[in-house]
């Protein structure tokens, strides 16, 4: 059966959420803006609410990482009505230009767009066979390793049933993250490549940055997040996450405390839209997964609050010492609390 995207009527809440975006412009009064924009955020963000529920992508059993990502679209349009219908300080959004002096014979400049060149082809070229990978069942892959290992005479390279199973997981495990980073990375470079064919007169590459920030190893749990992730998400969580819940909180604990449960709310908000992405790619299935297992049920989550967890104790050692977690051992910090605990969010895939 040939795979079908969702119909274009599933993608209804586009022109509410547009009219959000226009209403921003400075040019528009205060008077004019605040209330359209009120109004319009409960029906927008019930158009958003039904397009995953009504429509996804066809025949859902092989289309779970289409559908997932399909989820993690609404999650984010719905952070967008909320970051663009409670807005109070229209001015972040306003254009200002670029500064000439700095582009103007800047060499770190150049190698960078030959890096992110470099990573958009590899990207690319990972992204099917990474999805091909983790949307094979379980099973399936247990499998292929095994003919694989089979193959090169696994009883001669010691390779025991259990260690098959361990390169299977492992293999999984790599192309889970791989298809994460890949799958983001090319849909950016659509939608770059969108408006430098469709509307080449207007196309500034400056306009579109790097996506990821990656030019060296992470170094703290902190930078990986706040700068060499991707930032889509970073004005919503800071407008409906970080920013209401420092608010709350400093006039009663103080802005230490402020600042370590901002933290928390914008990794609880990140739990939240990978799993809700995970029911959206699993609920409708024919043969739904069964989560069974504490892990298979709140694996995500874990992950997240641990990586928030993991930022707070780097915020509290700068409190104490006065110094940032950074160097060889900021990076083995890194790697001890990002790949093992990756484990958690695996499972839950």
């Amino acid at each position: 059966m040939p795979l079908t995207p969702p119909p274009l009527a599933s993608l209804a809440f586009i022109i509410p959420l547009f009219a959000q975006c226009f209403l921003l412009h400075p040019s528009i009064p205060s008077n004019v803006s605040n209330p359209i924009r009120h109004v319009l955020l409960l029906p927008t963000l019930y158009l958003i609410y039904l397009a995953p529920l009504e429509h996804l992508f066809e025949p859902r059993n092989q289309a779970r990482a289409l559908n997932a990502t399909w989820g993690i679209f609404t999650v984010y349009s719905a952070w967008k009505c909320l970051e663009w219908g409670l807005v109070r300080d229209r001015s972040v959004y306003e254009w200002v230009g670029f500064d000439e002096k700095k582009e103007e014979g800047s060499e770190g400049a150049g190698k960078d767009d030959q890096r992110n060149g470099h990573t958009l082809i590899f990207a690319h070229a990972i992204l099917v066979l990474s999805m091909a990978l983790i949307s094979t069942p379980y099973h399936d892959r247990l499998l292929l390793i095994y003919r694989l290992t089979s193959a090169l005479d696994a009883s001669s390279l010691g390779l025991t049933p259990f260690h098959q199973h361990v390169i299977t997981e492992t293999l999984a495990y790599m192309a889970f993250a791989l298809l994460a980073y890949s799958g983001i990375l090319t849909s950016y470079t659509l939608v770059l490549l969108t408006h430098a064919v469709f509307f080449p007169s207007s196309f500034d590459p400056r306009e579109y940055a790097p996506l990821f920030h990656l030019p060296f190893w992470p170094k703290s749990v902190t930078l990986y997040w706040s700068r060499q992730w991707h930032g889509l998400f970073r004005r919503p969580f800071r407008v409906i996450a970080s920013g209401p819940t420092e608010m709350v909180v400093r006039p009663i604990f103080g802005r230490g405390v402020a600042k370590a449960m901002g933290v928390m709310a914008v990794f609880a908000l990140t739990a939240a839209g990978h799993e809700y992405a995970i029911y959206v790619a699993t609920r409708s299935l024919p043969s739904p997964p069964v989560r069974d297992t504490f892990l298979s049920r709140y694996g995500a989550t874990l992950f997240f609050l641990l990586m928030g967890l993991a930022t707070i104790t780097e915020q509290i050692f700068t409190y104490l010492t006065g110094r940032r977690v950074g160097g060889f051992l900021g990076l083995i910090w890194m790697v001890q609390w990002q790949i093992p605990t990756g484990l958690l969010l695996y499972s839950a895939w």
